[in-house]
């Protein structure tokens, strides 16, 4: 059963929207954004950066870097890699270590 929100949703068209919602229908879809704008309606989100989800960021590390001792050429192409500082990247490489151990 539809709700009246859903209904009035079905007419929705990308001209309808404007800034972040256009710009998420642009990318991801009108009906992704028909989804968000039907559950999340005038409430403000925030996407969270990849670079800032640690558990993400040691899965990879993990699976794309299996050596134990890394030179400093490899820990900054490694940082630059993820977006980490040098010294963030040491320490997402030992939490990889202690996840393979």
């Amino acid at each position: 059963m539809n709700t009246v929100k859903e209904s009035i949703l079905d007419y929705l068209e990308i001209s309808d929207l404007s800034g972040d919602t256009k710009l998420i229908a642009d990318i991801a879809g009108l009906d992704v954004a028909r989804r968000l704008l039907l559950h999340f309606d005038s409430l403000p989100l925030s996407i969270q950066s990849i670079k800032n989800m640690n558990s993400l960021i040691i899965r990879y590390l993990s699976e794309r870097y299996t050596a134990v001792n890394f030179t400093k050429r490899e820990i900054l192409k490694i940082s630059q890699e993820i977006g980490r500082n040098p010294r963030e990247t040491r320490r997402l490489l030992k939490q990889r270590e202690k996840k393979i151990k």
